[in-house]
């Protein structure tokens, strides 16, 4: 749990299901938002599959809807455009975007 015993007494906002993470540049994880430093990522849970499934619902045969992992998806549209390579390590072949991310 991100939450310490005291941390109730520091918190500035009320306790949500599915509250954001909120998490610094060094990696600091803080109790919520306004607590937070000026430049920090706030990370929603977000269920893909369930998203997925309202947009089918939404639209049905206008768009493909398909639920992929970012380094799927990055390399499928960066096919031929020379982002891949120019975004790759010339010393160790290690791209960032691909292969940093492997758990999104």
């Amino acid at each position: 749990s991100k939450e310490q015993p005291d941390d109730y007494e520091k918190r500035l906002s009320l306790y949500s299901h599915g509250e954001p993470l909120v998490t610094d540049m060094k990696g600091k994880d803080y109790i919520c938002y306004l607590n937070a430093p000026q430049y920090s990522d706030i990370l929603y849970p977000t269920n893909f599959n369930k998203l997925a499934m309202f947009c089918k619902k939404m639209y049905p045969t206008k768009y493909d809807i398909t639920v992929r992992k970012q380094n799927s998806f990055l390399s499928e549209i960066w096919k031929g455009t020379g982002i891949l390579q120019a975004t790759t390590s010339r010393w160790t072949g290690y791209n960032s975007m691909i292969q940093n991310f492997v758990n999104c």
